[in-house]
């Protein structure tokens, strides 16, 4: 029998993770590897000749909440209890009482809940194979000045209240902040990491300049994900989503808290369909202290 150890895990393991994630069909990129490193903590069994056969990542938002992602035991060494073993490594490196929460698949609720987490709600996993925006949307570059965002991506009842603009360097900590607001916990190391890799990002801003809404979109392959997002309402919402969805050919991916009926109506009209409704579950905490801006996670791992 192979010898293993359970150890944390840095960025060297980033292709041994890449490979380990391919076996049960996850995709990531390094890139989405190298963001998860730097606003979390990766553990993992490792074999004599460095192969990684289990992986768990928990990434702490202060002591109000934490998200677990990643979990994940190589085929050829299930059975083991290794999926329990590194799970409860990620639990216990965050301050204890502090409520972490997961999107589980179905395979994997049996194991969280012998570890004390319990359905707090879902989530929609939803997918678009062809973006189709409204017709009342003017994406047409007319009166572009200084590289800024026309005011005819919003619809023009939106126009005379709010615009829509790229997301820039002097609006992070804004975002940060409203990020928190929505999600109710700080996710400093997550936002700043995601900028980074974010293929493109916007803000809503109110008619005196302050930022209303944000949104993200990472590429993965021909793959858009969009999130995290944050607007005061579904309409805004819209707006935002069909900003960073563009002109774009290939696959669009968003995770949407479930029991959002205007946003997931508007999403259906845009091509959208919903994959699947997978578990949230936590241990610490009876719901999600998130409110009711927040329209789209960062991804399942991320919460």
């Amino acid at each position: 029998m192979d010898t293993i150890r359970l150890q944390r895990l840095d960025e060297t393991a980033i292709p041994a993770l890449l490979s380990l994630a391919a076996s049960v069909g996850w995709e990531y990129s390094a890139e989405d590897l190298r963001t998860m490193f730097a606003s979390g903590i990766f553990f993992g069994h490792t074999t004599a000749d460095r192969r990684v056969v289990s992986s768990a990542a928990i990434f702490p938002y202060g002591d109000k909440l934490a998200s677990l992602g990643m979990v994940i035991v190589s085929e050829q060494y299930r059975g083991r209890g290794l999926g329990k073993a590194v799970t409860r490594q990620c639990i216990e490196a965050v301050r204890g009482g502090t409520p972490i929460m997961l999107v589980a698949t179905a395979a994997g609720v049996p194991l969280y809940e012998r570890l004390g987490f319990r359905t707090v709600e879902t989530i929609e996993k939803l997918l678009c194979d062809r973006y189709q925006p409204p017709a009342e949307t003017d994406r047409s570059a007319d009166g572009m000045r200084d590289g800024r965002i026309p005011d005819g991506c919003l619809p023009r009842h939106l126009a005379a209240s709010y615009r829509l603009r790229p997301l820039a360097a002097d609006d992070v900590e804004a975002v940060i902040a409203l990020d928190e607001a929505a999600v109710g916990a700080r996710r400093n190391a997550l936002l700043r990491a995601r900028l980074t890799q974010a293929a493109r990002s916007a803000v809503i801003r109110h008619a005196d300049g302050s930022i209303a809404g944000f949104g993200l979109a990472v590429q993965r392959g021909s793959r858009l994900t969009i999130g995290p997002l944050v607007a005061p309402d579904a309409e805004l919402a819209l707006a935002l989503i069909d900003y960073l969805a563009g002109e774009h050919q290939g696959t669009l991916r968003m995770d949407i808290p479930s029991g959002l009926h205007e946003l997931s109506v508007g999403l259906v009209q845009r091509g959208f369909r919903q994959m699947g409704q997978p578990p949230v579950m936590m241990t610490g905490a009876d719901r999600l202290p998130y409110n009711h801006t927040l329209f789209a996670l960062a991804s399942m791992a991320f919460g």
